[in-house]
């Protein structure tokens, strides 16, 4: 896998091209991690490239470790919403949103967990961690192996290319309370590779 005119290349890597979003990065120095909170990895890049929806981001990563490109890296996408980090505001202009496909937030009912859309998710899926919203435990699926491994390489990739100075979750930088990627996703590990 290698980054070529701002795209990313390789055998795992789909596009998906959303049209709406033209307008250049203005500085580029940040990751924002998210997660989908979809059905799968192609309905969200479908929707997230729609015409018609006013959000996007520049890939999301499938449980499977495969790859849905929808923006360049060097174009805005707007996944980011209201946004501040520091005394940095409206995030899109200067960061790469990575989407995971995750179901983030469940619901318990009579020990079975459930998505927002009502889908099963399976016990060996789950996870209880503290909701940092209420401070209260609360349910959340997994992130994959492959996918984690997948997130890695495409972040090296990205800080080997751009001068990129922060991986930040989206929960960090939101002023909306938005609480992706979850505390069921490994942030530190990645906040590190700025530093190797």
């Amino acid at each position: 896998m290698y980054i070529y005119k701002h795209n990313l290349v390789g055998s795992s890597v789909e596009y998906i091209w959303s049209k709406k979003n033209k307008k250049p990065i203005e500085e580029l120095d940040n990751i924002v991690i998210h997660y989908t909170a979809g059905a799968n990895a192609v309905s969200s890049a479908k929707y997230l490239a729609a015409d018609n929806t006013p959000v996007s981001a520049h890939l999301v990563i499938a449980r499977d470790g495969s790859i849905f490109q929808i923006v360049d890296f060097n174009t805005q996408a707007w996944h980011a919403g209201k946004s501040k980090y520091r005394k940095t505001e409206g995030l899109n202009a200067f960061s790469i949103g990575i989407e995971l496909e995750n179901y983030g937030l469940l619901k318990e009912k009579d020990d079975k967990y459930y998505t927002w859309f009502g889908k099963r998710v399976p016990e060996k899926q789950v996870v209880e961690l503290i909701n940092i919203q209420t401070g209260f435990p609360a349910f959340w699926q997994t992130y994959t192996y492959l996918q984690l491994k997948t997130l890695r390489e495409v972040c090296q990739k990205l800080l080997s290319c751009y001068p990129i100075r922060r991986i930040v979750g989206h929960s960090e930088i939101s002023l909306t309370g938005k609480i992706d990627p979850g505390p069921a996703f490994p942030l530190n590990d990645f906040s590190e590779l700025i530093y190797r």
